[in-house]
């Protein structure tokens, strides 16, 4: 993007700028001014420790050894809105203590106990749910399984 906008003369450089304006602190500096500007609290930015925690923390293990070959992403967003992290429909209440912190991905190389994900939630039936549904939305593979590009193509 920054070679594109005539910022930076190739993607090279682009990379550098970006690299810089995380080192000096540019680039958390313009986050904070975002999250301000929507009325976010910087002060949970700055201590973490302010903000919400679940009552219920578990993490999910891999119920077999493999290699990760997929993981619905959908089903783990629906899975998040259904453990309250986000809206089914307008004006639902968000439980900003809850979610799921996803720790394999596609191409990783798995052992039978592993972590998969864990789960943050404040209700046990709801864990229960979020459980079943996260192992449901992983497919393994015996076989090594190549992860997919993080960028598809570079349109110039």
């Amino acid at each position: 993007m920054l070679e594109l906008a005539g910022k930076a003369g190739s993607l090279a450089e682009g990379e550098r700028m970006l690299a810089a304006s995380l080192d000096n602190g540019q680039a958390w500096a313009k986050f904070v001014e975002w999250i301000t500007a929507q009325g976010g609290d910087r002060s949970q930015l700055e201590n973490p420790d302010l903000l919400p925690t679940a009552t219920l923390i578990e993490t999910v293990a891999a119920p077999r050894s493999g290699f990760v070959a997929g993981v619905d992403a959908a089903e783990v967003g629906k899975t998040g809105v259904d453990l309250g992290g986000g809206r089914a429909k307008k004006g639902d209440p968000i439980d900003y203590a809850v979610g799921i912190l996803v720790h394999a991905k596609v191409g990783d190389r798995l052992t039978e106990g592993d972590p998969l994900f864990t789960i943050h939630a404040n209700d046990p039936a709801k864990l229960e749910a979020a459980r079943q549904r996260l192992l449901a939305a992983v497919i393994w593979s015996e076989a090594a399984v190549t992860a997919p590009a993080h960028t598809l193509m570079i349109i110039e």
